[in-house]
This record gives C-alpha cells, sequence and structure tokens, in this order.
C-alpha cells in the first residue's frame, strides 16, 4: 500500500455546536481541510506520471453507462481428428478397418476432399470387403488392393501392404499430385471431376467404372451406398461432438 503522508485530522470532517440564548443547540458540519478525491488523484497520478484530470475519472451516470456483452463462445462444429477416430472405431464395431482410423482421419488436413468426406474411404472399404473383414478371413479377398477395390485391374499392381493400399488410393482420389508413376498420375486425373465439384455421384461413378460398363445403374447404386454408410458414421461423430457441445449437422 502507498503511503499518501496525510495527516487524519485533515480529511475528516469537524462537527461544530453552538448554543442560543434559550440554551438550544445547533450542529454546523465543517468541510474537512483537503479535499481527499482530489488528493489520492494527484499522488496516484504523480505515481503513474499521468495528469491528474486522466485518473480516477468521474464514473458515469446510470444513464451514460453502457453495458458491455461479452458473446458466449460457442463450440467449434469442426471434427478434431481423435473424434474422427473414435468414429471410426465405433461405426466399424469391430471391424479390422477400424486400426487404420487415423491413417484416414488425418487425410483431411491436406487433401480438401476428405475434410468434405471424412468417411469415404472407410465406407469404401465396407462395401468392397466388410471393413476388411473378407480380407483378414481370406474371403473372396485375398489381396491387399482388393480390400479396398483399388487397382483390382492394373495386374503389376500388387502392394504386399494394405496400409499401402490405402494410401495410394486416398492419394489418387484426394490429389492431383499422388504419385510418381504413370498409372497413379493417370488415376488422379480421372478423379479431378470429382476434387472439383465434390459430388459423390462422380467419384462412385468412376470407382465403379469397370461394373458400369455392365450395368449402367452401378454408379448411381453405388453412391447411394455409399452415401448410406457415411451417414451411420456421421451420426456417430455427431453424437460424440454433443458430449462437448458441438455437433455434427452434415449428411449426405
Amino acid at each position: 500500500m502507498y503511503n499518501l503522508d496525510m495527516n487524519l485530522s485533515d480529511y475528516i470532517p469537524e462537527k461544530k455546536i453552538t448554543f442560543d440564548k434559550s440554551g438550544k443547540s445547533t450542529t454546523e458540519t465543517i468541510a474537512p481541510k483537503i479535499d481527499i478525491l482530489k488528493l489520492v488523484k494527484d499522488k496516484f497520478a504523480s505515481l503513474i506520471g499521468r495528469p491528474s484530470n486522466e485518473v480516477l475519472a468521474k464514473s458515469p451516470s446510470k444513464e451514460e453507462s453502457i453495458e458491455r456483452v461479452v458473446p458466449e463462445s460457442k463450440p467449434s462444429n469442426e471434427p478434431a481428428i481423435e473424434e474422427l477416430i473414435r468414429a471410426m472405431q465405433e461405426g466399424s464395431a469391430g471391424d479390422p478397418v477400424a486400426t487404420l482410423s487415423g491413417q484416414m482421419a488425418k487425410a483431411g488436413q491436406t487433401m480438401p476432399v476428405y475434410k468434405k468426406y471424412p468417411f469415404l474411404p472407410i465406407a469404401t472399404s465396407q462395401l468392397e470387403s466388410g471393413g476388411l473383414k473378407d480380407f483378414a478371413t481370406n474371403l473372396l479377398v485375398t489381396k491387399p488392393k482388393q480390400a479396398f477395390g483399388w487397382g483390382v485391374n492394373v495386374p503389376d499392381y500388387n502392394p504386399e501392404l494394405v496400409e499401402q493400399v490405402l494410401k495410394d488410393m486416398m492419394s489418387a482420389v484426394g490429389t492431383s499430385r499422388s504419385g510418381e508413376t504413370v498409372d497413379r498420375q493417370r488415376n488422379a486425373k480421372y478423379y479431378e471431376p470429382f476434387r472439383e465439384t465434390g459430388d459423390i455421384s462422380q467419384y462412385a461413378q468412376t470407382y465403379a467404372g469397370p461394373i458400369t460398363k455392365r450395368n449402367p445403374n452401378a454408379g448411381e447404386k453405388y453412391a447411394s451406398n455409399l452415401k448410406s454408410v457415411m451417414n451411420n458414421y456421421a451420426e456417430i461423430l455427431d453424437k460424440i461432438m454433443k458430449e462437448r457441445g458441438a455437433s455434427y449437422p452434415t449428411r449426405y
């Protein structure tokens, strides 16, 4: 506390009592010798190096005061990577593809198409191999590339790991700079219309291309199935985000 070097008797109001001839008393209050408010202003101003008329300014009247309302911050509806991973794992209900959730959830950080469709790769795996169950049991699906239905018609494309297939697929679909080989660059070009429009039907039509040659409605059916699976994951993500007061309203 600062010492203002004040004598208390100088700022305490005095009371003067007088009596008239009848003995009736009259009390008069005498103002203190020192204006305490002015004294404090001057002392404080000298401490902070500012003119006294700039400190301890008069408080605004009730009419002059402005109520400042600080808007309450709202939770972000942008899903965190951890929330996406959790939604993929819960939505997969123990399917082997759940182990790749981290790789798929991070794709949106570098490729905008997966920011819009974070569940596209995992939904594709559900349609192609039951979330990799068929690959894990060697039931119909015996090669890693078949787990995502990627490059199945390319004889010399045979990665040993499913993780590599997923990387190649997401890269070709999500970016024009998908790889060094001519085949990968060609694949990336196939999905350029999808990247430009974001229309899931274009993705499905291209992805199910070989089937559409036999069945013209295959692309439309594939798109419908993808949307259904992605919506299941989206609903799970919505519930997860509501735990922190946010939501994921997107449906496909």
